[in-house]
């Protein structure tokens, strides 16, 4: 592998599946660092459950936010070698089109270059 690059893999599937179980292991396997999605910790998922309309927008923002950093972080930290995955950061689109309306999914999605 040369110098600066990184492998990702990325397990995908539905929710109880085993990605996180299946990555996790690949991880120690490979000897590969691993990222797991974090979701508890979003103040916007609650205030969401009650009002989806009103809290849907800022939810998606915190998820995409928080991904992106995440696997900056790992990346920068990495610099090179392998890393695993649960989830791959476009899932965040994924999930914003069923959670916005168009003109806040068109707004969300100019993020994404």
């Amino acid at each position: 592998m040369a110098e600066n690059q990184i492998t990702y893999i990325v397990i995908e599937g539905n929710i109880g599946a085993g990605k996180t179980t299946l990555a996790t292991r690949l991880a120690e396997h490979m000897g590969a660092a691993l990222v797991l999605e974090e979701f508890a910790e979003n103040a916007f998922l609650p205030q969401f459950y009650t009002n989806p309309e009103k809290y849907g927008f800022p939810l998606e923002l915190s998820f995409m936010a928080a991904r992106y950093h995440q696997l900056r972080k790992t990346f920068e930290e990495k610099g090179s070698g392998v890393v695993v995955s649960d989830y791959h950061f476009h899932k965040s689109k994924l999930f914003a089109s069923v959670n916005l309306d168009p003109a806040e999914l068109e707004l969300y999605q100019s993020f994404f270059i």
